[in-house]
């Protein structure tokens, strides 16, 4: 504990004993951290716009080298956490720095997918009715969303499984990834100069430890119909929300589910943002089970490239029987996942079935496979009047969604159609 608290170096041998040591995807620059990055005029514009459930970490990474620091800084700071906690913003940005370079350059699984996830649990949490979490809970919840991935090697759970890695075997099988990158983020918590928990006092850290534990483990998809499940029967017994946040066992659900919903919640963006990071899910999902055709393993769902032509078949029973069903569970609760989720989850649900049976080609032009789909062998399609059809809600789709960061660029930074209002509320 003391390592953790208000004390200086890792021991040695210790992992990311090398401080300077780049690892990862490098998002946040290789520079002197040290300075206070300029903030340009377009990034301090996509910084207001950090509340919106449509907010594009894709197009907001573009404004800034340190847009990850300014982001975690920007919602830090809403919630109070960089007082309270005394986190110093000259370690908050080597640590955020380090966490980026922790990050595999995955297509998937990269830094920028936790600072999506980060951004859409920071919208989440606005929603909630008061008096859910503490504010030290909340640092947690916003903690594992930054680091719930970090040292992501690109395969699943069930490849490091039945494949002995050492990932599975350091874990006795039991959630490999997930584990995983709670050791590597505690392992940067480790070292004084990344350490932005050290003035926490030691009963305060073994709370937020153990809760982040607690919900980056849930993060593994094996536990969603258990938090599902969970969720459902809290709402029916509790007759309204004063019980999501009134036992310690109730807030470690809630953040959970949370957490969890920030993850998978990709289908649920604009289309434009829905159709990139499901390319970017399905090149990491080919890529492993080329890795499982060349051990002679049986390739996993959705990860064999030669079916490339029955993705939007896996998106259309990916949104049906996992994503839509657990959404409209946390609406009850969550405000912004009525007012602008829902209805976009069922607009891209009804693009995915108009797309399914479009041949490779055709879904290569739509813009919702890899590149590296080009040569995948496709089954039979169903006529060019189904696939040009397809072709032209998409693009529909797309225009749609332009309309609306038009529209948006016209607000002020308070006032997005799609924002929560008022402050934070715990």
């Amino acid at each position: 504990l003391s390592t953790y608290c208000k004390t200086g170096n890792a021991r040695e041998g210790d992992a990311f004993a090398e401080p300077g040591a780049k690892h990862g995807d490098g998002d946040e620059g290789t520079g002197e951290v040290d300075e206070e990055p300029a903030v340009s005029d377009a990034a301090l514009t996509w910084l207001g716009r950090r509340h919106n459930w449509r907010f594009s970490i894709l197009e907001a990474k573009r404004t800034s080298p340190q847009f990850g620091f300014l982001l975690v800084s920007s919602i830090f700071s809403d919630w109070g956490l960089l007082e309270q906690y005394n986190v110093d913003k000259q370690r908050l940005r080597r640590f955020v720095q380090k966490v980026s370079l922790g990050y595999h350059p995955n297509p998937y699984h990269n830094f920028t997918h936790a600072l999506d996830v980060f951004q859409t649990l920071h919208c989440l949490l606005r929603s909630l009715p008061p008096g859910v979490f503490s504010t030290l809970e909340v640092f947690g919840l916003l903690l594992g969303a930054l680091i719930h991935d970090l040292g992501h090697d690109g395969y699943s759970n069930a490849f490091h499984v039945k494949t002995g890695t050492m990932r599975a075997l350091e874990h006795n099988d039991i959630s490999p990834q997930e584990n995983h990158h709670l050791m590597q983020a505690f392992s940067i918590l480790r070292h004084d100069d990344f350490n932005i928990l050290r003035d926490l006092d030691p009963t305060d850290f073994h709370h937020l430890r153990e809760f982040m534990i607690h919900v980056v483990l849930h993060t593994d998809m094996s536990h969603h119909f258990e938090l599902e499940s969970q969720l459902k029967t809290l709402l029916s017994e509790s007759n309204g929300h004063a019980a999501l946040g009134d036992t310690k066992e109730n807030k470690k659900l809630m953040g959970s589910v949370l957490l969890h919903l920030a993850d998978i919640s990709n289908p649920a963006k604009p289309f434009g943002l829905a159709k990139f990071w499901t390319c970017s899910l399905i090149e990491e999902f080919f890529a492993q089970g080329d890795r499982e055709r060349e051990l002679n393993l049986p390739i996993s769902p959705m990860c064999d490239r030669n079916s490339a032509a029955t993705v939007p078949a896996g998106q259309v029973g990916f949104i049906s029987f996992i994503v839509r069903p657990y959404i409209l569970v946390v609406s009850r609760v969550v405000s912004v996942l009525n007012d602008t989720a829902v209805k976009v989850l069922q607009e891209n649900l009804d693009l995915w079935k108009r797309l399914d049976g479009a041949s490779v080609p055709k879904l290569l032009q739509c813009g919702v496979l890899p590149v590296s789909s080009a040569n995948a062998a496709a089954p039979p399609g169903e006529g060019i009047q189904k696939e040009k059809s397809a072709l032209q809600q998409v693009q529909a789709g797309t225009d749609t969604e332009e309309a609306v960061h038009r529209k948006e660029d016209e607000e002020d930074e308070e006032g997005f159609a799609n924002a929560t209002t008022g402050g934070p509320s715990l």
